[in-house]
């Protein structure tokens, strides 16, 4: 193989090109979706205190009108840019981990598996959400723990940010145990008060907005926000009440659209298992019977919130960004590394495994499986 063959087909210079290009498409249509004034995707990041007080969701308006109080920028490009901030140190995070790794073909489908990074492309609804701040904070810890430079102080700088972060969302109660799964995989023992700490970050302010905090529309949050220069669509988080049931009504409607998504999760898990059993040392089935737990244990989530492709997502995500981890460096595999796509017979299963991942999608709410993945792709590019 030539040197120029070498460095196209190079694989960690494919993931970074394919998270460079990606943070422009998601540059793109977030642009689009906040000019829109996007009800969800930017009316989310609106949620404030300055109607009815202390709210679930509402640090995130009150700092962005504070920004816009002492800049007198355009509020719907403070939070454009605070979205793509937090997608580029992401994916900088990210890649940072990886450039230190031994890494092959098959791990590289995870990246393009539906229910990891390829959601975005194959709904837009995906993009622009919160979770982002929870990606950041958790790979920020891996990236810590990976470079050894895990200190006291940046460990309670980890529980801060958590604890900000449920400020911002409380969905951060539903995926913390994950920092758990982390710590007990990586560092092969207990840690009580450590998983206090994980759990205290963000329990203390959920509970506190349960029982304390104002509804999401005390009924002056749209008149606040278009009297900033912001015009969301008529249907956006602020339509929805404070009921926690209110969603139910959608899964009596669409039971099949709802019950596929069992199949996509059991795709994932089988994808995910096959990398794992092929290419890690990993006790796979722990590692997947963990991975079930920790989804049982959200299933809180799932039936308070529609959005359940999103919810199968995140999780995903945070599995890959562990088996990430727990790829060998480079400097400790005693070996030169190998990161080029060599094609052999070897590599022909794992060939023929990417227009299987391409074929079918996840959609964010209502179709848990769908068969035009790759229908949705070849679309891009007329």
């Amino acid at each position: 193989m030539n040197n120029i063959t070498k460095y196209i087909f190079n694989l960690k210079r494919i993931i970074f090109s394919f998270f460079t290009l990606l943070l422009v498409w998601l540059g793109y249509h977030l642009y689009f979706k906040n000019i829109a004034g996007d009800g969800f995707i930017l009316g989310d990041w609106l949620v404030n205190y300055e109607d009815g007080g202390f709210k679930r969701r509402g640090l995130s308006g009150s700092t962005f009108f504070l920004i816009q109080d002492i800049t007198g920028m355009d509020l719907g490009l403070i939070v454009y840019l605070t979205q793509m901030i937090l997608y580029a140190i992401f994916f900088f995070l990210l890649y940072k981990i990886i450039k230190r790794k031994q890494i092959s073909l098959l791990y590289c489908t995870l990246l393009i598996s539906p229910l990891t990074f390829l959601a975005y492309i194959h709904d837009t609804g995906f993009i622009g959400r919160k979770e982002i701040m929870i990606f950041n904070i958790f790979a920020l810890y891996l990236y810590i723990i990976n470079e050894n430079k895990l200190t006291p102080f940046k460990e309670y700088l980890i529980y801060i940010l958590l604890l900000i972060s449920s400020l911002f969302h409380e969905i951060t109660i539903f995926y913390i145990p994950y920092f758990i799964f982390a710590h007990f995989f990586i560092f092969k023992k207990p840690d009580v008060k450590k998983y206090f700490l994980f759990f205290a970050s963000c329990c203390i302010p959920v509970l506190l907005i349960f029982f304390l905090g104002a509804k999401t529309n005390e009924g002056e949050s749209l008149n606040i926000i278009t009297s900033r220069g912001i015009e969301l669509e008529e249907f956006s988080i602020f339509n929805f009440s404070n009921e926690l049931f209110q969603d139910i009504y959608l899964y009596k409607a669409n039971p099949l659209g709802y019950s596929l998504y069992l199949l996509s999760f059991a795709l994932g898990i089988l994808h995910f298992r096959f990398y794992m059993k092929k290419e890690t040392d990993l006790k796979y089935n722990n590692i997947l019977t963990y991975f079930i737990i920790l989804v049982i244990y959200s299933l809180p989530i799932f039936v308070l919130g529609c959005d359940w492709g999103r919810w199968l997502q995140i999780h995903f995500v945070f599995l890959f960004m562990f088996l990430t981890f727990k790829l060998k460096n480079i400097e400790d595999a005693n070996v030169l590394e190998k990161s080029e796509l060599i094609y052999n017979k070897n590599t022909l299963p794992y060939l023929l495994l990417v227009p299987f991942i391409l074929f079918w999608q996840v959609r964010l709410y209502d179709l848990g499986f769908w068969f035009k993945g790759l229908t949705r792709i070849i679309s891009l590019f007329n």
